[in-house]
């Protein structure tokens, strides 16, 4: 069973209520039964996650305009980021720690989009300390 599945099934534990959605990739996505509920609430189109549960999602880029809608719909939800984006966002102090960082980075292996990302991060935490 996958990491993010796992995810959900203690979240939805905790909270019954919640519906959670997922970064994963370039998307964000809704699992299992959020995702049949979701579904029809923001007329997106359910697709295999694998051969027993359902997802549907949507671009990154497409997020304020979704997270419009469920605000809208007063519907409550928490986004869950990925892995990789919570161990990017970790302050820097020292340029040591920024080196270590960058040296760790498999630059064959991030999309464009998230190199530019980590670009955005890196400044704004230049600019905060």
């Amino acid at each position: 069973m996958s990491y993010i599945y796992e995810k959900y099934k203690n979240l939805k534990n905790e909270n019954q209520d919640c519906y959670y959605l997922f970064e994963c990739g370039a998307f964000y996505l809704f699992l299992d039964k959020d995702s049949h509920d979701m579904s029809s609430f923001l007329s997106l189109k359910e697709l295999p996650f694998n051969k027993e549960i359902m997802k549907c999602g949507f671009p990154k880029n497409a997020l304020s305009k979704y997270k419009q809608m469920l605000d809208d719909k007063k519907i409550i939800y928490q986004i869950i980021e990925s892995e990789e984006k919570t161990k990017r966002s970790t302050n820097y102090v020292s340029s040591d720690d920024l080196r270590k960082y960058l040296s760790q980075l498999d630059i064959y292996r991030i999309s464009p989009m998230e190199a530019f990302q980590i670009l955005v991060e890196l400044k704004e935490k230049c600019n905060h300390e």
